[in-house]
């Protein structure tokens, strides 16, 4: 699913679809483990959106997190939408709650953006039973986002 075989001279070999992979993902759960995101559409300029309920994630146990980069504000995502910059990016905080239990309360979502110099590292997080629903992102500065575009959390997670 998440890997492709490489031919070429010599037996074909595994490589990893992100070629920076936190390797510790990989050596605790080799391939017993997977990634799904989570689009958070802004609706409105409001400041606070919830995560979307996921199906994929429930009863899992969520491994990692990152957000893609838009540093020339080109990006879109898998539906179409254009992402947020990454400016609006570094005013946003996320809040997750496991069940109905806050375990993170408005960190800085720029502590998982992925950057345009290669940075491609997972954000580690060890969260059961992720409470998509009652999770939320928030924009402090609402003046950097437009109705229409999305915000797109990708989630590692253990199969």
């Amino acid at each position: 699913m998440l890997f492709h075989y490489r031919q070429g001279f010599g037996p074909a070999r595994k490589l990893n679809f992100f070629p920076a992979m936190n390797e510790y993902i990989v050596n605790r759960y080799g391939e017993k483990w997977g990634t799904t995101n989570l689009e958070v559409e802004i609706v409105g300029t409001g400041g606070t959106y919830n995560l979307p309920d996921d199906s994929i994630l429930r009863n899992k146990r969520v491994l990692g997190m990152f957000v893609l980069s838009n540093s020339d504000n080109s990006a879109n995502s898998p539906s179409g939408r254009p992402l947020i910059s990454d400016i609006a990016v570094r005013s946003t905080y996320i809040t997750l709650k496991v069940n109905n239990d806050e375990v993170i309360h408005e960190h800085p979502l720029s502590d998982f953006l992925q950057n345009a110099a290669g940075d491609r590292t997972i954000r580690m997080l060890n969260l059961c039973n992720l409470n998509s629903q009652k999770s939320s992102v928030l924009v402090s500065n609402t003046a950097l986002i437009s109705d229409g575009e999305s915000i797109v959390l990708q989630f590692i997670y253990e199969l």
